[in-house]
Formats: C-alpha cells, sequence, structure tokens
C-alpha cells in the first residue's frame, strides 16, 4: 500500500533533486520517525520522468504522516547549500522571516509548504505532475498553474473490458 505516489519531470538530475527530497521529507516531515520509507525512480520508457512512492515500512505507526510541513525553525545553512533548499527559496516557496514574523534576516521557514509544492518547484516548467490515488488522477500543469482531480473509473472499466 502507498501512501502517496507523484510522478514528475525534473529540471535537476537526480543527485540533486533527491537532497532536496531527502531534505524536505527526512528532516522537515520526520517521515523516518513515523515509519514511513520513501523512493525516487526513474520511469520506465518515459525519458526524464521520474517517479516518487512513499510507503510505510511496516515496522511502526504512520499515524503522524503528513505531506504538509510548517516549521518556526529557520532553514540552516547546511541545508540551503548542501542539501540544495536553496532552490525552494528561489521557487518562493519558503517564507522569509519579515513574511513570517520572526527570525532575522536572511531566514527562511518552510510554513504551509505541501510535498506536491516541492516536486512541483523542481519540475521541468512546460511539464505536469500526476497523482494517482484510489480511482482518481491529480494533475497540476505547472506552465498554466492549473490543477484538477479526475475519476478514472471509466478508464479502469474500459480496460478491463467491462
Amino acid at each position: 500500500m502507498s501512501l502517496s505516489t507523484y510522478i514528475f519531470k525534473p529540471k535537476h538530475g537526480l543527485e540533486i533533486i533527491s537532497k532536496v527530497v531527502n531534505c524536505f521529507v527526512g528532516d522537515w516531515l520526520s517521515w523516518h520517525d513515523f515509519g514511513v520509507e520513501w523512493h525516487i525512480a526513474p520511469m520506465k520508457d518515459r525519458e526524464g520522468w521520474y517517479k516518487f512512492t512513499a510507503d510505510p515500512d511496516y515496522q511502526g505507526s504512520f499515524e503522524g504522516f503528513s505531506e504538509m510541513c510548517w516549521s518556526d525553525e529557520p532553514i540552516s545553512g547546511k541545508d540551503l547549500t548542501e542539501s540544495m533548499m536553496v532552490l525552494l527559496v528561489e521557487a518562493g516557496l519558503t517564507s522569509p522571516h519579515d513574511d513570517a514574523g520572526y527570525g532575522e534576516a536572511g531566514d527562511h521557514y518552510l510554513i504551509d509548504v505541501e510535498l506536491a509544492e516541492v516536486l512541483i518547484a523542481l519540475s521541468e516548467d512546460d511539464s505536469s505532475i500526476l497523482s494517482p490515488w484510489d480511482e482518481s488522477l491529480w494533475v497540476h500543469n505547472k506552465k498554466t498553474g492549473r490543477a484538477e482531480r479526475h475519476d478514472m473509473t471509466d478508464l479502469m472499466f474500459s480496460l478491463a473490458g467491462a
């Protein structure tokens, strides 16, 4: 059972996007603490496309699992540089200290930032981000900013010949 799945076409290589995503879900969302594992892998026969999946490790409780980050801790210089979180600052996903209402000049915060937003920021400008869930598919067109949810029930039945 997958807790989360996203399909996206990143504008940076796997090493860079892995640093950002691993920092966001591992350090900021603390998924390890909630018994959640994640992977980013290239899509078969879809050059440049990757699939992100989050799964329970079945050794702990994933009760605290969330894709949303809200923290009043500033992003460290180490995270900004070594983990490439500066890409989220450049994409406008972080809140600078004056918007957050606390901290020091130059500080940036992850306030109400979702995993989907992180993957959108890391994706090619002319691509879409896909997230299948149950019988539906969420599609976010990065160029237009439009997000839609599509019911896939008819497609599933047509493929099954029913």
